[in-house]
C-alpha cells in the first residue's frame, strides 16, 4: 500500500493562508470557464476561512494513503524524469509553504535547490527565492492522467497553482506542469507556460486575495454570539483529537 506521513508543522502552516488549492474556488470563473456568482464566491470564502480556525491537526490527519500518497512519493521521480528529457533544471521541494500576506504556495519544484526545510518561508521577511522556473507535479490515476495529457494547456485547471506561484515569485518567468504515470502508454507529459501566458490568471489570483482579505477582516461577518446560544474558545490545555482517539482505543471502542 502507498503510504506517506506529511510534516505536521507544514500542515498547520497551510491552515493560515489562502493556498493554490483553495483560491480556485473563489475566482469569478470556474475551472471550466463558467461565471461564478458572488453568493457562491462568499459561500466558498466562508469554507476557506474555517481552516483559519484550526488549532490542532491530529497525527492521523497527517497520514496519506492510496493515490494521495502515491502522488507525493512519485514527485521527485517525476521531476528527475522531466529533467532528463526536457532539460528543465528543476529541483524537488517538499513540505514547505512560501507565504506573503494571506497568499501561500507549496512548490513541488523550483530551479534552485531547497537548502533548508522550515515548514513556512515568509517572503516579506526573508525575500523571495530567485527561481526563474517552477514546476507542479501531478501523478494521477490512469483516467485523469490521460484526460490531462490530452487537455489543451490553456484549459488545464492546474495552471492556477502555477499562477499562485508566479504571483508570489516575481522573478519567475516559466512554469511547468508535469504529468507522470509510470503505468501509462504516455508516461510523461509536460506543459510549459511563460509568465505572459498566465498574466491574466496571475492578476485574478491577486484580485481574489484582496477580496478574501476584505471578507476575512469584516468584523460584522463573524459574530459568534449571533449564531449560537453557547460557545467555548479553545485553549492550549484543552484535550485534542489525538487525546480522545488514544482514550477510545484504550477502551477498545474502535472497530479495527
Amino acid at each position: 500500500m502507498w503510504r506517506h506521513v506529511v510534516d505536521k508543522e507544514w500542515m498547520m502552516a497551510r491552515t493560515n493562508y489562502l493556498t493554490a488549492s483553495s483560491i480556485k474556488n473563489i475566482l469569478p470563473i470556474t475551472e471550466t470557464g463558467r461565471k461564478r456568482s458572488q453568493a457562491q464566491i462568499e459561500a466558498n470564502m466562508l469554507k476557506i476561512a474555517s481552516s483559519f480556525a484550526t488549532e490542532y491537526i491530529s497525527d492521523e490527519d497527517c497520514v496519506a494513503t492510496g493515490m494521495a500518497a502515491r502522488g507525493h512519493l512519485l514527485e521527485p521521480i517525476a521531476i528527475e524524469e522531466a529533467n532528463k528529457v526536457a532539460n528543465l533544471g528543476l529541483y524537488h521541494w517538499d513540505d514547505i509553504i512560501l507565504v506573503k500576506d494571506l497568499l501561500g504556495w507549496s512548490p513541488d519544484a523550483m530551479s534552485i535547490p531547497q537548502t533548508e526545510k522550515p515548514p513556512l518561508y515568509d517572503i516579506k521577511k526573508n525575500g523571495a527565492p530567485c527561481s526563474t522556473n517552477i514546476g507542479e507535479v501531478k501523478s494521477y490515476g490512469m483516467e485523469r492522467h490521460m484526460v490531462s495529457v490530452h487537455t489543451n494547456k490553456k484549459d488545464c485547471p492546474e495552471r492556477w497553482q502555477l499562477a499562485v506561484g508566479m504571483a508570489l515569485l516575481k522573478n519567475c518567468q516559466f512554469a511547468h506542469l508535469i504529468f507522470f504515470n509510470p503505468d501509462s502508454t504516455i508516461r510523461l507529459a509536460i506543459k510549459t507556460y511563460s509568465r505572459k501566458d498566465l498574466e491574466e490568471e496571475i492578476q485574478m489570483v491577486e484580485e481574489a486575495e484582496n477580496s478574501f482579505k476584505e471578507f476575512l477582516y469584516d468584523e460584522n461577518r463573524f459574530v459568534v454570539e449571533r449564531t449560537n446560544d453557547f460557545y467555548e474558545f479553545n485553549t492550549k490545555n484543552a484535550k485534542n483529537s489525538d487525546y480522545y482517539m488514544n482514550e477510545i482505543m484504550k477502551e477498545k471502542r474502535m472497530n479495527i
